[in-house]
């Protein structure tokens, strides 16, 4: 997919007939699935299931079940760098020079799975574990994970470092290892 044209299927708002691809979206931005939280603010299985919908990115429209079909059915494949209008024009150049064409489809289009399937999924996978929350993205999603990662300030590692006299080994070691990191210039 990432030699090819990486083309992506884009579906209008049966709304403000924006187009847009369908993605399960940020909890606090606008556009993707959204659903209604319990009395203490949240997500529970059931009423997540029961009340999924789709948000438009455009104009936060609540896009039901019963939209799916329409917009699949009006909906166009855009290579990456096109762009398309209300009308459904599409304007714009392909990014990609290649011959390959290659298709990106996430579950959110599925005719055979609903919006609250696929919430309900999400939160399983989320409270499950890091592997299944990647197999979530990869699999229903059809989107690179992207592990979460974290950086540490200097100030933070600084606060590890001991006081050790030159030339001594701290503790008993049962093992002494020396690596070198070698580089295209030196070491």
């Amino acid at each position: 997919y990432e030699q090819s044209d990486r083309r992506q299927y884009y579906v209008p708002c049966p709304y403000c007939k924006s187009y847009q691809v369908l993605k399960l979206g940020e909890k606090d931005a606008p556009g993707g699935i959204k659903w209604e939280k319990d009395t203490e603010n949240k997500s529970n299985l059931d009423l997540a299931e029961k009340t999924a919908y789709y948000e438009c990115e455009t104009c936060k429209g609540k896009i039901t079940e019963q939209h799916k079909i329409f917009m699949l059915r009006k909906g166009k494949w855009l290579k990456l760098g096109e762009s398309i209008d209300k009308k459904g024009n599409i304007t714009g150049k392909s990014l990609r020079n290649g011959k390959q064409a290659g298709f990106a489809l996430s579950s959110l289009y599925s005719s055979l799975l609903t919006w609250g399937e696929v919430a309900k999924a999400f939160l399983i996978a989320k409270s499950t574990s890091q592997g299944a929350l990647r197999a979530f993205v990869n699999g229903w999603l059809n989107e690179v994970w992207t592990p979460e990662t974290r950086s540490i300030e200097f100030t933070e590692l600084k606060s590890h470092i001991g006081t050790y006299k030159a030339g001594t080994i701290p503790g008993a070691p049962v093992a002494i290892v020396c690596t070198v990191d070698l580089q295209e210039d030196g070491m």
